[in-house]
């Protein structure tokens, strides 16, 4: 056999050997020329294969097998990234105000609606210990000055475009409305229940479904599918005067009521400049004001909006 032969069978053993997974054998380059095998002193023992040339450059190993890539970072969810974002915010009361909180002259169903305790009005629910303030009403709005002006539904998160409706329950346990204050969504409803041992009414005044309806203990009452409109819902109890209560009903998903502490979470809001509203039953932050809302800037993941002091028409 000839030494350029001999340098074939060589290189095509390699590659069978790599083939079958068992040593991987370095590449060489195809245009070197073979280097002539050593001659054989013992022609019945096998032949040694030729050595391999040696190169300038260091031999380009041969392609390993993929490994597997590493686990990927979940991706961020639309609130926390990409093109939607988290605002978060606070309403407290001013220092420079007493905290309100005034009696209630109970003069109907006395035993039962003073079991807890006495009742004290809850047109302005403060937190005693934070400042915060209860059942602020806060949402977005176009940065536009017609407040009047939509929210535009290109500008809505894809999972949030289609409603899913939920219905928000409102109780009379004892001789108040809880929660007093409600946020929906169009195609939401309202169920009103009463759990209590005494009876109570339900006078609601809807732009598109008013009814006043007595309720008798465990009975209640559910809305149709809610419609927005710009003016707040009202309800309450004749039975009970002072038992009152607001929902406000939007045609897209950003808002929020802030809980006991005055605090708001928006979530998957689109990055963009907006403008914030802050309403409470007694009137918008800043009065006229305050009700085409205050400019906000979502650029970054979470927007912290800096604490606002309530500050109410006189």
């Amino acid at each position: 056999m000839s030494s350029t032969a001999k340098w074939v069978v060589a290189v095509v053993a390699g590659v069978a050997v790599l083939g079958a997974g068992v040593v991987v054998v370095p590449a060489v380059a195809w245009h070197l020329a073979p280097v002539p095998a050593r001659p054989n002193p013992n022609p019945e023992a096998p032949a040694q294969p030729s050595p391999q040339p040696t190169v300038s450059e260091p031999p380009k190993p041969a392609e390993s097998p993929k490994q597997a890539e590493p686990p990927r970072p979940i991706e961020a969810t639309p609130s926390s990234g990409g093109d939607w974002v988290t605002i978060r915010g606070r309403v407290v009361w001013p220092e420079s105000m007493p905290v309100p909180g005034h009696k209630i002259d109970v003069t109907t169903d006395k035993q039962h609606c003073l079991s807890r305790g006495d009742l004290v009005y809850e047109d302005v629910v403060v937190s005693p210990k934070t400042r915060g303030v209860k059942n602020v009403v806060v949402w977005l709005r176009p940065d536009t000055d017609n407040r009047r002006d939509p929210f535009p539904k290109d500008r809505v998160h894809p999972a949030l475009r289609k409603v899913t409706p939920r219905t928000h329950v409102v109780d009379q346990p004892c001789c108040q409305f809880e929660p007093r204050v409600v946020a929906a969504r169009e195609g939401d409803a309202i169920e009103f229940k009463n759990s209590a041992p005494v009876n109570h009414n339900v006078n609601y005044n809807s732009d598109t479904e008013p009814f006043n309806n007595n309720m008798s203990p465990n009975t209640s009452k559910k809305t149709q599918p809610l419609q927005a409109q710009s003016s707040p819902v009202t309800f309450k109890c004749d039975i009970h005067p002072w038992m009152q209560g607001r929902a406000r009903v939007f045609d897209h998903p950003y808002f929020a009521v802030t809980d006991a502490d005055g605090n708001f979470e928006i979530k998957n809001a689109p990055k963009g400049k907006w403008r914030i509203v802050y309403w409470h039953e007694n009137g918008y932050h800043k009065g006229r004001e305050g009700a085409n809302g205050f400019p906000v800037e979502a650029t970054a993941v979470v927007v912290e909006v800096p604490p606002v002091g309530l500050d109410l028409p006189k």
